[in-house]
């Protein structure tokens, strides 16, 4: 038995396995056995195909007639090689005809190739022909799909350079240098699509010209081969599907010149062993249901189409003229408008922002102003005005006014709206500030409306404008009272106060039924810290009670008086009796006694005309 992939000749009957290719040799094997039964005559394997037995071996009987057997001619012959071979040959021993592949006798099988092997070479030619015209045809449409691409990205260029710009115009794009930058790369970049349009349009246009006498000829072609196809189809449907093809075809005829049968050829060459499954398909002889002359005749027909002379091709010159329409307009729009935005929009932007910037820093200066002049207000007491609600409005104000600047400013990376809105605010702001600090100016008590309960409890809550202003001696030494109740020498600061400074603050005294001005309506007394109370261990409550001897210096005490006031208080005040040459002060204009606290003080303290400190500027209101 031998094997029916490879030819090896295998000895063992029960052998499953060929030992040279592996494949399997049972189904082989049974069929060998039932052909080893029937009459002698068929075709069988010829000898000299059979492979020589390895030196040794039991079928080898002497070197000789090896020698004799190996130096022998031997005449080439087919080796088997397909499944085909085994499911006929294996089976009868006989040569396959073609009435068991395709259903044709020898002569018309070997037509039908004939004819197959011109068809494909007939289409083989004119498939050819359309080679020329596939790299032409790529290029044309990458060259379309680059030109819409440009077209499209201009386009939505052109609509982002248009949103850019109304939100330039706006005043909401910032930094504007940047912009300006910006805009000069996108105008480039719409330039060189500009360039890459007129680019392609002429490769576009140089490529249609090519491709228009070439392309009816390859419509022509596939024509052809479409109707060359539809000619040999009652051939080609003889075939299996993998067997179609102009290569087989070419095996089969030229085997068949070396094999008994054109079915043997058949098999031989069907390297996929296509036709197992078609093992006696046709059980016989099977006529064609068309003849082979009207199939040739058809297939020289459908070539002769395909080598008709034709025209150039129509092919819409639109599809080049509007994408480069598209593009050119895109790209030259986009480079007018940023040329527009950055010779003209961008500027005025710039001088706007300016603009808004500068109102906006005027605004808050104004709001600065304002919180100033009411800075001096919002130490008043309800007692300096005559309506407390004007100072509670004001006091207000002020907090808003400056939680609004604390959370905003006029800062040069706004643009020139919220520049304005932020300037806007703040002028708003300040024109509360204004308004509020006039209601509370105009509100304010003249120094004749105050009465006295109305200056301590002004003075007790802080608010010292009853009494503020410049006092002086008729010697020309003057004290400085201001809002704060802080008392400075301004003119003859050689004499220091009792506390050995020059500055004191003052303070109403805390038991005002021990304050004898107050009690008999002529006045109020006023005392600087007790911090002031200096002594050799210390200060303040560390000094009390301590001999004159231990004590350094003195709280300062200030007695203020009301003008109008009698003169007959005045008296009682002088220590023990007044000096003879006493004149007492001029009680038209309210007056200062600032008494020594230790030492031989004689008539010093005494409320004298010499001795007192005259306010020398009549407007109290200095704050307002």
């Amino acid at each position: 038995m031998f094997c029916p992939f490879c030819g090896f000749r295998i000895d063992a009957n029960d052998a499953l396995f060929c030992p040279r290719c592996g494949r399997s040799v049972e189904h082989a094997r049974k069929r060998f056995s039932n052909a080893s039964r029937q009459e002698p005559g068929g075709y069988a394997v010829p000898l000299n195909t059979i492979p020589v037995p390895p030196s040794g071996s039991a079928d080898t009987t002497d070197t000789a007639a090896q020698t004799q057997s190996m130096s022998m001619p031997v005449p080439r012959q087919p080796q088997i090689t397909q499944s085909a071979r085994s499911t006929h040959q294996i089976q009868t021993m006989k040569p396959i005809h073609a009435d068991k592949l395709i259903g044709l006798n020898e002569d018309d099988a070997r037509r039908m190739f004939r004819e197959l092997q011109y068809a494909y070479k007939t289409i083989d030619c004119l498939d050819n022909d359309r080679a020329e015209i596939r790299p032409l045809q790529t290029r044309y449409h990458r060259h379309g799909a680059a030109f819409w691409s440009v077209a499209i990205l201009a386009i939505l260029t052109l609509i982002g350079v248009g949103i850019a710009g109304m939100l330039i115009m706006r005043g909401t794009i910032l930094p504007l240098n940047s912009t300006k930058i910006a805009m000069w790369c996108i105008a480039a970049l719409a330039l060189l699509w500009l360039l890459i349009g007129v680019v392609l349009t002429i490769s576009r246009c140089r490529l249609r010209g090519r491709l228009r006498p070439l392309i009816g000829r390859a419509e022509l072609d596939e024509m052809a081969i479409a109707a060359i196809h539809k000619a040999v189809k009652p051939l080609e449907s003889r075939l299996p599907q993998t067997l179609r093809n102009r290569n087989y075809i070419s095996r089969v005829l030229k085997m068949a010149e070396n094999v008994p049968t054109f079915g043997e050829a058949m098999s031989r060459c069907d390297n996929l062993n296509a036709f197992d499954e078609w093992d006696d398909v046709y059980g016989g002889v099977v006529p064609l249901d068309i003849g082979f002359d009207e199939i040739h005749k058809a297939v020289g027909e459908a070539a002769g189409v395909g080598k008709r002379p034709v025209g150039p091709s129509r092919m819409p010159i639109m599809r080049i003229v509007l994408p480069a329409v598209l593009d050119a307009v895109s790209a030259m729009a986009v480079i007018v408008l940023c040329l527009m935005l950055i010779g003209r929009v961008i500027p005025q932007q710039v001088g706007s922002q300016a603009d808004a910037l500068a109102y906006c820093n005027e605004a808050y200066r104004n709001v600065e102003q304002g919180q100033a002049a009411a800075e001096k207000l919002t130490g008043l007491s309800g007692y300096d005005t005559s309506d407390s609600s004007a100072l509670a409005s004001l006091n207000s104000s002020v907090d808003k006014a400056s939680e609004y600047t604390k959370d905003h400013s006029c800062s040069t990376d706004y643009d020139a709206m919220t520049l304005r809105t932020v300037g806007n605010q703040a002028d708003s702001y300040a024109s509360r500030l204004n308004k509020s600090i006039d209601e509370v100016n105009k509100s304010l008590k003249s120094p004749d409306e105050y009465t006295l309960d109305d200056m301590v409890s002004a003075v007790s809550e802080g608010s010292y404008r009853s009494i503020v202003g410049n006092y002086c001696r008729k010697d020309g030494d003057c004290v400085y009272i201001n809002d704060w109740g802080v008392m400075t020498k301004s003119v003859g600061v050689g004499d220091a106060f009792a506390n050995g400074q020059y500055t004191s603050d003052l303070s109403v005294t805390d038991d005002l039924d021990s304050d004898t001005l107050y009690q008999d309506g002529i006045g109020f007394s006023l005392v600087g810290p007790d911090s002031d109370l200096t002594c050799d261990y210390g200060s303040g409550s560390d000094c009390e009670d301590l001999p004159q001897s231990d004590i350094i210096t003195h709280p300062v005490t200030v007695d203020y008086f009301r003008e109008g006031i009698s003169t007959d208080y005045l008296y009682d005040m002088c220590s023990g009796m007044c000096s003879s040459g006493f004149v007492p002060p001029d009680t038209d204009k309210p007056f200062l006694r600032i008494p020594y606290l230790h030492g031989a003080v004689g008539s010093a303290n005494d409320p004298s005309d010499q001795n007192v400190y005259y306010l020398q500027d009549e407007s109290a209101d200095s704050q307002g």
